[in-house]
Formats: C-alpha cells, structure tokens, sequence
C-alpha cells in the first residue's frame, strides 16, 4: 500500500501586514521537535520490510558494495553495523577494506578495529558542521533598501548553509531518525523569522506590505527554504505554517522511492544514491538552478539494469531512437526546433544514467559495455556514443575498449564516426552531424535539398531497424533449434554475418535446471530428429531471412 503523503502541497503564501505582537519563542516550542518527526509516516509494516532486509545485507552478503550502501542511507546510528559487521569473518572484513580505496588490510588489526575503520569509511562525507548561527541572514540588511538585494543576500546565506549538509541528512531525517545538526538548524530558522520582522518594520514602517510583497516576488525562483523564511516573517502564525514545509523539494523524492511497491532493499539503496547525485548535478553545482523542477525519481535505467538482459535494453533504446530520429533535414537549420531539443535531452539525460549507474555500482560495467556493442553491431551510434560519454564522465578507463574511446574522439574532430557512418550508415552521433550540416549549408552554394539527400535519416532508421531484426530472427533461430552461442555453427558463404547455418551433426542442447537455479549443458554428437517438413520449413525461413538482410 502506498505511503500516505508526508506534506500538504507548498502553496504561496498570502502576505498580510501583522497587525499585532506574535510569541516567536512559543511558535519555536510549538514546532519542535514533534513535527519534524516523521516515523509515523511508516506504519510498523512499511517499515519492518527494509529493516529486516538490511540486516540480512549486513549479516550475510558478501557484495561489499551492497553492505556499503545499506550502512550509508539507512543507519544513521554506527553502531548497529558495528554489531552486526563484527561477526563476519576476518578475510572478509579485510577484503571490505580493500574494496573502500582507503585502507589496506594489515595483519595487526584486530577485527574490532578493522570494523570501525570499515564503518567510518562507509560513513565518509555523511557528517557535516556548518558553522552558522543565523546572525549572517540579518546582518548587513539595513543597507539592502532594494527588494531583490534582500532576497539575494538570504538567498546566499541559506545555500551556503544548506549545500553542506550531506543528503543522507535528508533520507535520515525522512525516516524519522534524531539529527541533533539538522535540528538545531530549525531551531534557529524559527529564530530567524523573529528577527527579521523586527528588521522588516525598522526598514520599511508603514509601508512594510507593500515592500514585502516586492521581496516575495523576487523570491518566487530561490531556494525553497530561504522562500520559506521570508514568507513566515511576513504572515500570522495561525496558519500553521512550518520549517518542514520548506523541506518539502528534498524530502519528498525520498518518499517516493520509498513508496515504491517493489520492496528489494538494494535498489532501495541504489535510488537513494542516485538522488543524490542527481541532487548535487541540479541543486547544487548547476549554473543556473530551477527551483520549481521537481527532483525526477524516474529509475528507468537503472531499472532495466537489474530487470532486463543487455541485448533487450539495446533493442529497446533502438526502437525508441528509431522513432525519436524521424528528423528532416529542415528541422536542424531551424532555430530552436522543439523536435531537436527533445532529443538533445533524451540523449544527454541517457548519458546522466549511464554515468549514475556506474558511480553507484561498478558492478554494472560489464552490462552497459555489452549493450554498447549490441548497439555499434546494429549501426545505433546514437545512443551508443550517449552510453560511452556515460562512462567516460564516471571515469571508466577505456583501456580495455579503445574502439570506444576513438568513437567519440574530439581531437580527430569524431574522424572515426564519420568514417564509420560514411561506410556503414546508421543512426548518427548527432552533435558533429549537426555541426557538419549546418558548416555545409552555411559554406557553400549548394540548394538546401543537395544537402539534405547527403543525410537521408529515413534510409539509416529503415538500415538500422533492418539490422536489429535481423539478430532479433538470428537468435530465434538458435533458439528454435535449441543452439547455444558457442553452436551456432558457420556462416554460409557470402551471406550476412550471423546467419546460422543448419549443421547437423554440431547441435547442442542446453537444458535448464530452473529448480537448482543453474544451467547444465547436454551434448549430443547427432542431432535430433526432424522431419522433411521440418527442414523445408527452416530452409525457407532462412531464405527469406537472408534476401531481406541483403537489402538493408
């Protein structure tokens, strides 16, 4: 059952001019600490699920990367792991350690020590002391007559504060854990409303509203706290309105990946640590930050990851590109074209994905490689680039995959894409096409359809959506004649890549044994018997196959 919702909706405020004496210090005792506890948000059911499931993480699983996220985003209290991790096996601890990149195993550690220095480790950038007692807001005001002055100077002081916390505060504070750091800083937010209606009315006097509403306006795109400081000092308190309100933008997406109905404690984890680094890219280092944008709990990606093997998701983005890509030549040379847009951030949204899954798991590398060659192999240099840019923002070392590193190479100019799409066309990396055609157009005299038949989209789209059903009818062939890879037997000569050959006497079967969880192989040096209808069957299907792949 999905969770209740934590918030009411964070409306504007209607500003009204106080008009009598308000108890700040009663409305602080009134809104601490009870309101910001959230435990009953999570009935005992909601919550015992993912509290049992971290503990058989701790306890038993030997993925130090699962053990690392679990302790980070859902233990605020250290001991707890320290308990549980104590009783794991000292090899195991050691190779734990190894794992963080911050300490080597020694032999003179006792397995007490080695915990902690695990834990500590697993809690790294979690803790925070921002050094702030709210004077900053308020100091200097006097001198700030001009509305949005004001509302730059609180601006910047509630970031700087709030950019220090790290976002496992957050998901702590979500989960309706203390937070003695987190608290305190409330504590002196309500302060702060105090003093600044006092400054408020020394500044403005009579005219307190009017000015007010002028700072409200140019608070509307700032950060939601700081909005939320400037509203509650300018409105009565009966409308009980609250600190937490202004929280609403951080905690809410934790909710949401909390109320998801599949209940696996490890893409729990994996969401939680892919928010934050969402949250960092959007609310923190972004050059210009969109307040009003709602942090996206969308996990498609990571999702297929875990759900889907690399062949599926590849074919999956192909379709997709297949119909995102229906361009015409026209649409690039016109400014601000809707169609352009969309998929310059469906493209650079894939490369955020990409980069966030392996940032949080390097376990999922050998799987986006994988997909990566699906797409090369079936000419999507769409999104295939987008998937490689990925890696190369999560620092992934392409020694192991130079093809990949010359694909997308900016000092060659993307020589090597160019050359690959000049040969073998397929769906392009469209940012050096883009800049080619427009350099195209723009140097030269030639009519703009000359220019558009150089880069016929709907020919690569029909090329590609080709090649990719092609394997798709490949491996129904290997699987109709029960092949395994590793069988599936030459090609015939002159044929296409990949066309499998019937051999008779090189038929394998493989049998699963779905109750043991695994796979055993059975070989059989004759094939099974199939009759003349049977292999005339084939034969045709095969031909059929083979006259549609020559045509692409």
């Amino acid at each position: 059952m999905p969770l209740p919702h934590p918030f009411t909706l964070f409306t504007t405020t209607l500003l009204r001019v106080r008009n009598q004496t308000l108890d700040f210090e009663a409305l602080r005792d009134t809104i601490m600490p009870d309101d910001l506890s959230l435990t009953s948000t999570f009935h005992g059911s909601d919550k015992e699920w993912w509290e049992r499931a971290a503990r058989n993480v701790l306890q038993f699983s030997n993925e130090y990367n699962n053990v690392r996220l679990v302790c980070r985003y859902l233990y605020p209290d250290k001991n707890i792991p320290c308990e549980l991790l104590s009783k794991r096996s000292g090899p195991w601890l050691a190779g734990f350690l190894d794992f963080l990149h911050e300490l080597n195993s020694s032999p003179h550690c006792s397995s007490a020590a080695t915990v902690k220095n695990i834990v500590d480790l697993c809690y790294s950038q979690t803790t925070f002391d921002p050094h702030w007692d709210g004077k900053s807001i308020t100091s200097g005001i006097d001198s700030l007559l001009e509305p949005h002055q004001i509302a730059e100077k609180i601006d910047s002081d509630i970031r700087t504060v709030f950019n220090q916390i790290p976002y496992t505060t957050w998901v702590w504070l979500a989960l309706g854990y203390e937070d003695v750091a987190i608290r305190n800083i409330l504590h002196q937010i309500s302060g702060i409303c105090s003093n600044l209606s006092r400054k408020y009315q020394e500044i403005f006097g009579p005219n307190e509203q009017e000015e007010a509403e002028l700072v409200m306006n140019a608070f509307q795109s700032r950060h939601p706290m700081a909005y939320w400081i400037l509203s509650a000092s300018f409105i009565h308190y009966d409308l009980l309105i609250k600190p937490r309100d202004g929280l609403q933008l951080l905690l809410d997406p934790i909710f949401e990946i909390f109320a998801k109905p599949d209940r696996n404690v490890l893409l729990l984890v994996r969401r939680l640590d892919i928010l934050s680094l969402r949250f960092q890219r959007e609310f923190i280092h972004a050059p210009d930050i969109n307040w009003s944008k709602d942090l996206s709990t969308d996990f498609s990606f990571l999702d297929n990851l875990e759900r889907n093997s690399p062949k599926t998701i590849a074919k999956s983005l192909t379709e997709t590109d297949c119909r995102s890509l229906r361009l015409h030549v026209y649409d690039i040379f016109q400014p601000n074209q809707p169609n352009l847009n969309l998929i310059d951030q469906q493209w650079n949204g894939l490369c955020y994905e990409v980069a966030d899954c392996i940032i949080v798991d390097r376990g999922y590398l050998n799987s986006i490689v994988e997909i990566i060659e699906y797409l090369l192999e079936w000419r999507n240099y769409y999104s295939a680039t987008s998937l490689i840019i990925g890696l190369q923002n999560a620092k992934v070392s392409f020694n192991k995959f130079p093809e990949f590193q010359e694909l997308i190479d900016l000092e060659s100019n993307y020589g090597n894409f160019r050359k690959m799409q000049s040969e073998c066309p397929g769906l392009p990396f469209m940012f050096p096409l883009i800049k080619e055609l427009r350099f195209k157009q723009k140097a030269s005299s030639v009519p703009l359809q000359k220019v558009a038949d150089m880069f016929p989209f709907s020919s690569w789209i029909s090329n590609v959506q080709c090649r990719a059903n092609q394997a798709e009818l490949n491996y129904s062939f290997a699987q109709a004649l029960n092949l395994g890879p590793e069988n599936e037997g030459s090609t015939m000569e002159g044929s296409p890549t990949g066309i499998i050959v019937h051999q008779p006497q090189k038929i394998a079967v493989i049998e699963k044994e779905k109750s043991a969880g695994s796979y055993r192989e059975v070989s059989y040096s004759q094939s099974p018997q199939t009759t003349d209808q049977d292999s005339q069957t084939f034969w045709l299907v095969l031909l059929d196959s083979w006259c549609i792949s020559r045509r692409c």
